[in-house]
């Protein structure tokens, strides 16, 4: 029983320890942190991707929220971090999904122009063929 006693009072002053440790100060989790890094960085690189071509109006926005989380996380506001951070990850993956499907449209007019091209060498070619009989 008494082995028991120290064993519970063991975990919860773990447990109180480790919560201790992953929360930085203000009272924003390192966990929070560490996304917001990650989802920063990336933002950063976004411009010299497709999506900075592509999607400028997009990749705009995920720079707003990419600031609405630091601002969060200078004022100790870990909800608001959080959800700032998802909405920028949201957006990223909104700016390269834009940016593919205008990718995507631009090479089809490209492809679209070309068979025309192919289609009126291919008339022009029937008709002198025809013409020569």
């Amino acid at each position: 029983m008494k082995a028991a006693k120290i064993l519970l009072i063991s975990l919860c002053l773990f447990q109180f320890l480790f919560f201790r440790a992953a929360t930085s100060e203000g009272g924003i989790t390192q966990l929070v942190i560490d996304e917001y890094r990650q989802v920063k960085e990336r933002v950063e690189k976004l411009p010299q991707t497709k999506a900075g071509k592509y999607a400028k109006e997009v990749v705009e926005n995920v720079s707003r929220s990419i600031l609405m989380a630091r601002e969060g996380l200078e004022a100790g506001d870990e909800k608001r971090m959080k959800e700032a951070v998802d909405m920028a990850k949201i957006q990223i993956t909104f700016a390269e999904a834009v940016a593919e499907e205008r990718e995507t449209a631009e090479k089809i007019e490209v492809l679209k122009a070309e068979l025309k091209l192919l289609e009126q060498r291919l008339n022009d070619y029937l008709s002198a063929k025809g013409a020569g009989r």
